[in-house]
């Protein structure tokens, strides 16, 4: 700027009101019709390109190159659900300044928003823990091939309609061929959670679901009390039970907070607590393995069980979020 170039505003709309004015589509649906600017034609090119001037009056720039890719954006269904900083949004819903999370698991911001257009072939695409998204042939998935996956290859690009020619591989016993590559965990920011997640994670495992105590082996109850006494501000205290089972009671205001929160006689996960931030999502995971989460198995694999089709949905959701892949499985409890 020390060149003492001058923005001038008024050449700039001249510019603009002349092209939606007398320059119109010269083919595709829209022929004929007013070429309108887009918001982001009109700041990040026509603007600068006619508005900067040099000290003599004439443009700052005088040649222009513009990349633009052709109209194949990679479509999903407007109801696909996308994850948010405040939970699962519609693709519709969203609006340009919302959050969302990035490839990466970070929070970023909803830059534009494209018009919504009609895909003229789509694909209903299901994944092994049989969740459905619906995407047009064009979309592109990074994904890991068997081979890729044999000989530790890294993931590769693919279309929708590029796996369908190819999705099982081998001739008596195929398998599926693609594997979608593992995201990463997402990170969002830390929130005031009106519990401590840990201990909410082992009341909700192993708690009485109306009052305020755990059941558990005194060994393990007394992990509980020295993990959690310089973290919250409740008393502990172990009962002994007629029936001989031991329970962990928590006074000074934590049946307070399970009725406030509605959690008596209904035990769930709260939404605040699945878009925690990763530490705190963590704390709560690990109350749930604690109470009554299990791994072991040929091969070494997690296991939270529970009674309850919400609660396992929640567990789940929960889980995704730190990129494992999980499952619900439904089956008869044997004692």
């Amino acid at each position: 700027m020390k060149m003492k170039y001058h923005y001038d505003k008024a050449s700039a709309d001249k510019v603009i009101l002349f092209i939606e004015k007398y320059c119109s589509h010269v083919k595709g649906e829209l022929a004929g019709k007013p070429f309108i600017l887009e918001k982001w034609q009109k700041e990040k090119i026509v603007a600068p390109l006619f508005g900067w001037k040099r000290p003599d009056g004439f443009r700052k720039y005088r040649v222009c190159y513009v990349e633009v890719p052709k109209k194949n954006g990679k479509m999903l269904a407007l109801n696909t659900p996308i994850p948010t900083p405040k939970g699962f949004l519609n693709l519709s819903e969203l609006e340009v300044g919302d959050q969302v999370f990035s490839g990466e698991g970070d929070i970023c911001n909803v830059t534009h928003k494209s018009n919504i257009e009609e895909s003229p072939e789509s694909y209903l695409v299901t994944f092994s823990n049989s969740e459905k998204i619906k995407a047009c042939g064009d979309h592109q998935w990074l994904v890991y091939t068997k081979d890729d996956r044999k000989y530790f290859k890294p993931p590769r690009i693919v279309t929708t309609k590029q796996m369908l020619t190819s999705l099982y591989q081998g001739q008596k016993n195929p398998d599926p061929n693609y594997t979608i590559a593992r995201p990463n965990p997402i990170d969002c920011y830390e929130k005031p959670l009106p519990i401590n997640p840990y201990l909410l994670g082992l009341w909700i495992g192993d708690g009485a679901s109306i009052h305020a105590q755990i059941f558990g082996e005194d060994a393990d109850l007394l992990e509980y009390i020295e993990y959690l006494k310089d973290k919250v501000n409740y008393s502990f205290h172990i009962l002994q039970k007629k029936d001989r089972t031991n329970a962990l009671s928590i006074t000074n205001g934590f049946l307070i907070d399970l009725r406030n929160n509605d959690l008596l006689n209904n035990k769930h996960v709260p939404e605040i607590y699945l878009s925690g931030s990763k530490q705190q999502r963590l704390e709560l995971l690990r109350g749930l393995m604690d109470s009554d989460g299990y791994v072991g198995g040929k091969y070494l694999q997690a296991e939270f069980c529970t009674k309850s089709k919400a609660l396992a949905y929640s567990v789940w959701r929960l889980v995704s979020s730190f990129a494992y892949k999980a499952k619900i499985t439904e089956g008869r409890a044997m004692l």
